[in-house]
């Protein structure tokens, strides 16, 4: 997107796709915080859907359903019950992604354990089970990308060897099984590559978003200041302004009472020349 180019382009490791920089922490909290509750509904759904298929074991198997259901319901459900339980731990967090990651492949691997027991041709069709794990594993957990890859292939590895040297698959069923599967680990991983890569971006963009937000706070409050300053300048000009006035009206003031005793001191003056000038011509006369 043209948001995410240039200066601000999202600088992430392309496999991994962590932030380069201290983005990183706060990326992780805000993605558990916002993840938690979807990770619990998904196992209590991971849970509900294992059980579910118990009765397919009936169906198909019913002499060996015991022991089929001894490892959906002894093993793999109260692991992802207890998952669930430590979930509200706070001690979760930190063992978030390993932990979820832990309850895919022990998933996948208790779905091989049954094909590796269940006689053939009937276990050829279990590993439509794994697919299933794959895709709860990769777009409903919120295990991150580099997490829910290395489960995934140990999930395919661990199909590989059960597969080829423990109930020795047909070829032709190897093949057909293989396209499927891993075709569908690799959809998988696609998906939950690009689930990470919005997560970070929608994150990452936010975060740009607040530098922004605090720049214009910032600009707003430089403002401001810039606003005060004038306003108290104008205020000094103002009074100064006034007390100049003050003091001129004060001056002019005194200038019109000195006129006036300048006037008046005038006029004494001319009324004293006068009456000398009588008395002298008054003098001359007698």
């Amino acid at each position: 997107p043209p948001t995410l180019q240039g200066q601000n382009a999202m600088e992430a490791h392309p496999v991994t796709l962590s932030f380069r920089d201290e983005l990183e922490r706060p990326f992780l909290d805000s993605y558990y915080k916002n993840s938690l509750s979807l990770v619990r509904f998904s196992l209590i759904c991971g849970i509900i859907i294992y059980a579910f298929f118990g009765v397919l074991d009936a169906q198909l198997v019913p002499d060996m359903k015991e022991k089929l259901w001894m490892i959906r319901f002894a093993i793999v459900c109260p692991i992802l019950l207890a998952i669930i339980l430590f979930s509200y731990s706070v001690q979760f967090k930190k063992y978030f992604q390993s932990v979820v990651s832990l309850a895919m492949v022990i998933a996948g691997l208790a779905i091989i354990a049954m094909i590796s027991i269940i006689p053939p041709p009937v276990n050829y069709s279990y590993y439509a089970g794994l697919i299933l794990v794959l895709i709860w594993g990769y777009t409903f957990t919120r295990v991150r990308f580099i997490w829910a890859s290395i489960a995934g292939w140990i999930i395919v590895a661990s199909y590989e060897i059960e597969a080829i040297w423990i109930t020795e698959t047909p070829m032709s069923i190897l093949i057909s099984n293989n396209f499927f599967f891993i075709s569908a680990n690799l959809v998988g991983m696609f998906s939950c590559y690009y689930i990470e890569h919005y997560a970070r971006r929608d994150f990452y963009l936010a975060h740009l978003l607040e530098q922004e937000q605090e720049k214009i706070v910032a600009a707003n409050q430089t403002l401001e200041k810039i606003v005060q300053d004038r306003t108290s300048q104008l205020v000094e000009t103002n009074k100064s302004l006034r007390m100049e006035i003050e003091e001129r009206k004060t001056a002019e003031a005194k200038k019109a009472e000195l006129e006036k005793q300048l006037l008046q001191a005038q006029k004494m003056e001319a009324i004293g020349t006068l009456a000398g000038g009588i008395a002298h011509d008054f003098n001359n006369l007698l």
